[in-house]
């Protein structure tokens, strides 16, 4: 699984009705995501990379649960679905692109390093998958807990 996916579908979980402590976890769970994307290299074309970086970036700062930015409800669900969207369309864009770069590339080299890659991140898709579905355990905890009290 691509971190933009993660970001998109941490953004969506901000669309629930939930107690300011939920949209914080979103708003640690879109910024981490974001830096954890910052972190990680991708291949394929830098340009497209280096566009993704940058939206990486403003996510992150926008969604900062240090410094938060205050917004309306009606402003935030905009900008929930407008960077779900933007992950979605960064990651199909990335992943066509790496598509047409690992056709060109025929060296048995590379493909052994590429089988390698892809068990590091098989790997590393089990953890994020876990670490999604605990989040979302946690933001449905929080969802939950709230309805009961009220």
């Amino acid at each position: 699984m691509h971190i933009g996916y993660l970001v998109a579908a941490s953004a969506l979980i901000g669309l629930l009705p939930m107690p300011y402590v939920g949209y914080t976890v979103v708003r640690i769970l879109v910024s981490g995501f974001c830096l954890l994307g910052l972190l990680t290299k991708s291949k394929g074309d830098d340009v497209l990379n280096i566009k993704y970086q940058y939206w990486l970036v403003a996510i992150g700062i926008l969604y900062n649960p240090i410094f938060p930015i205050f917004l309306t409800r009606e402003i935030w669900i905009i900008i929930d679905i407008a960077v779900a969207i933007l992950m979605i369309s960064a990651v199909k864009n990335i992943t066509a692109n790496n598509r047409i770069n690992d056709n060109a590339a025929s060296s048995r080299h590379l493909e052994n390093a590429k089988t390698k890659l892809n068990q590091i991140e098989k790997k590393a898709d089990k953890s994020m998958n876990s670490m999604i579905l605990w989040s979302l355990a946690l933001l449905f905890l929080i969802f939950i807990t709230n309805i009961l009290l009220k």
